[in-house]
């Protein structure tokens, strides 16, 4: 499935050092599957180190890319992390902190190639461990 995606989110996807590369796209572009990333998933979407109040996404990728995370309580997201980075690379891991305790959380993965491609993965979940117990 294809979808278009605002010209503003696209920008916020690519960052400073891709927006040079936007330049020759059009107001929109379409958003392909995570999975058609060129190169291909080698590992993940997968969550790790998970508390009760973070967790890291980590995904590999076959060919550099850039990558941000949507997430939230509710499937709308409305949080936003990127990866501290120079340029697109292969492994990626974000951090998401300041998570609540024993709730589950809603994360959309977008890329960005080198071609200035945008995908998206589905509607990934994961829970927070409960919180911790002082002794």
């Amino acid at each position: 499935m294809r979808r278009t995606i605002a010209l503003g989110v696209l920008l916020a996807a690519l960052g400073a050092a891709g927006i040079a590369a936007y330049v020759v796209m059009a107001r929109s572009s379409s958003v392909r599957p995570l999975e058609e990333l060129p190169g291909g998933i080698v590992a993940g979407p997968a969550f790790e180190e998970l508390t009760d109040t973070s967790v890291v996404l980590v995904l590999t990728t076959g060919a550099p890319a850039l990558c941000q995370v949507n997430y939230g309580q509710t499937p709308a997201y409305g949080l936003l992390r990127r990866m501290s980075m120079t340029g697109p690379m292969e492994d990626h891991r974000i951090l998401l902190p300041g998570l609540t305790p024993d709730t589950t959380y809603h994360v959309r993965l977008t890329a960005v190639d080198a071609s200035a491609r945008l995908y998206q993965s589905g509607d990934l979940t994961f829970r927070t461990k409960p919180a911790s117990q002082a002794a």
